[in-house]
């Protein structure tokens, strides 16, 4: 009969579902040509709803014993639903996640109260990065059976990976009060407080975790990290060579040689930062070009965007709907790791100004325009008042979701890579400033390049110097060329001068947008420690004092550098930093 199961699978789910009648229909038709007449007829007549066995056709042995199988599985389904569940786990285990998807889908419909399908269609939506199907089918499941630890725990996951740091915080704890011993559930509840700072609930989880599973990795780099904080850097680097000893899973080994990199360069070790740095990119590489994430694909993305206005300000632009004072925000940009965070925390710790931090309100915005216009001659030309209105609508209708803005402030949002979509941006909110965060370019790429970044598109451009270094060239030209031609808005602020005279910058800030000094920027860093969870790559640095460690970091690494200063010279020259 198991040779069969696939067979009587298939015509179980034609029976509860008439989506598969089709792929039925074109297995019994190749059955029959195979002079499988007589078994081809009775399933048809069950199709039919005949369930008699003896009102069907003259069948041999071979033929009624098939017959009867499928009979049973109509009957009762579970049988067949628990072979697919099998075959759906394997395929996730082997990582096809969307034939293991397939399968999990079919088993639903022959088993919708089953718990342990939804849990494994979370399992394999999961695998895709499909993060919001994947919670769907996990609180099925758990409204099925809410005690399952392992589906709390996968649910937490998906929380998180969404940026739902509360909501994932709360399925972690469930998943530790149903499974004490939950290794995993306590290295995320150590991730989680370690990056909003609540130290000391992290070094209890640490400590917990580490007795239940001495050799974890996860646990050893949170340790790390906690070390560092208290500024013990030996102490974090030996955390993490012992991190290293133990088998880990590409992603976190990334990660783990990252941070270690990062603690040698700390302790003036740059040889062996820069070849930690060199074996993370390497693995981070390796990951996205498994999940087929290509770097051009983001290349290709701001070319398109610095074609819309390569020839000057569009001919024939009909006039934008004029906003209110509450629809035109502020976008804070640059490349990434140049002082962003920590001047969007100095801007939010004014009573007046309201900063979101890094939520994708302009992408998504920016992506509806690409679909609206897209076979358009000129895009931004062509954009008619109504689309304006709607894709302003959709802006704050992204920003609604992370804050509540108050007609009373000033609200910031800081995307440094939304300088690429100063374009569109511009044509949506052209009563809109800037504010652009700068550093020493060579510093800039640097610390990209030593940064482990999500895995996406953008991020796979600063697995190598040179990548880094042609992106930031790029996107600077196109930034240098767009605000020249428009007119743009905006006031520059360098990192250097921020962290050397933090009051004297920040009030020219301040100043650009007409609300004035105000003396609860100072604590800047205390109201940083009361945000709770902080995602950025820089999100334990800011709760830290300011220091000025990085600054003019590259200089160590001249030699790496050497290749691509004449790249980076114009932009040196340009944004007014000494040459080296």
């Amino acid at each position: 009969m198991e040779e069969h199961s696939d067979l009587i699978a298939l015509v179980t789910l034609a029976i509860y579902s008439e989506e598969h009648l089709p792929a039925l229909e074109q297995n019994l038709d190749l059955a029959e040509k195979n002079g499988w007449g007589s078994l081809v007829q009775a399933i048809r007549r069950i199709v039919m709803g005949d369930r008699d066995i003896d009102l069907l056709p003259a069948l041999d042995d071979e033929d009624r014993t098939i017959a009867r199988g499928i009979l049973q599985a109509i009957t009762d389904p579970s049988s067949v639903g628990e072979g697919l569940l099998q075959q759906g786990s394997e395929l996730s285990r082997q990582g096809r996640y969307e034939q293991s998807e397939a399968v999990c889908r079919r088993a639903c419909i022959l088993q919708p109260n089953s718990a342990d399908v939804h849990a494994h269609l979370g399992l394999a939506l999961q695998g895709q990065g499909r993060f919001q199907e994947a919670e769907r089918a996990y609180n099925k499941s758990l409204e099925l059976n809410p005690q399952q630890p392992m589906v709390c725990l996968n649910l937490g996951v998906v929380l998180q990976e969404q940026k739902r740091f509360d909501e994932a915080l709360l399925q972690f704890q469930w998943t530790l009060a149903l499974k004490p011993d939950s290794v995993d559930a306590i290295a995320h509840l150590a991730y989680l407080n370690e990056r909003a700072y609540r130290l000391e609930e992290a070094r209890t989880l640490v400590e917990r975790g580490l007795a239940l599973s001495p050799q974890n990795s996860s646990l050893w780099l949170i340790k790390a990290k906690l070390l560092q904080r208290d500024n013990r850097i030996e102490e974090a680097a030996t955390a993490l060579e012992t991190a290293l000893e133990h088998n880990s899973e590409p992603s976190l080994l990334s990660e783990i040689h990252s941070r270690l990199g990062y603690l040698y360069d700390r302790l003036g070790n740059t040889e062996g930062a820069y070849r930690n740095f060199c074996s993370g990119n390497r693995l981070t590489a390796q990951q996205l070009a498994q999940r087929q994430i290509d770097k051009n694909e983001y290349r290709r993305r701001i070319a398109y965007l610095a074609g819309l206005t390569a020839q000057g300000v569009p001919a024939a632009l009909p006039e934008s709907p004029e906003p209110d004072a509450t629809e035109s925000p502020v976008f804070l940009v640059g490349f990434p790791r140049s002082g962003t965070t920590l001047l969007n925390q100095v801007l939010d710790s004014h009573p007046k100004i309201l900063a979101l931090e890094e939520k994708p309100a302009a992408h998504n915005t920016v992506q509806q325009f690409m679909e609206v216009t897209r076979g358009r001659p000129d895009p931004l030309a062509q954009l008619s008042i109504e689309e304006i209105k709607s894709l302003r609508q959709t802006y704050f209708s992204t920003v609604s979701k992370y804050v509540r803005r108050d007609p009373h402030t000033i609200f910031v949002d800081k995307f440094p890579l939304n300088i690429a979509y100063a374009p569109v941006l511009w044509r949506i909110f052209p009563n809109s400033r800037y504010v652009l965060a700068l550093r020493h370019p060579c510093d800039a790429c640097l610390s990209c390049f030593m940064h482990s970044f999500g895995a996406n598109s953008a991020m796979a451009n600063f697995l190598t110097l040179e990548d880094t270094v042609t992106l930031y060239a790029q996107l600077m030209s196109d930034w240098q060329s767009f605000a020249a031609k428009f007119g743009i808005m905006f006031q520059d602020v360098k990192y250097e001068n921020l962290v050397a005279n933090l009051k004297e910058e920040a009030t020219r800030i301040f100043d650009f947008l007409g609300v004035g000094w105000d003396d609860a920027v100072l604590k800047h860093t205390e109201n940083a420690r009361r945000r709770g969870v902080i995602d950025t790559p820089s999100y334990d640095q800011i709760t830290e004092p300011l220091y000025r460690r990085a600054v003019y970091r590259w200089v160590r690494y001249a030699e790496q550098f050497e290749p691509h200063l004449n790249t980076l010279k114009p932009y040196i020259d340009s944004f007014d930093y000494p040459q080296p």
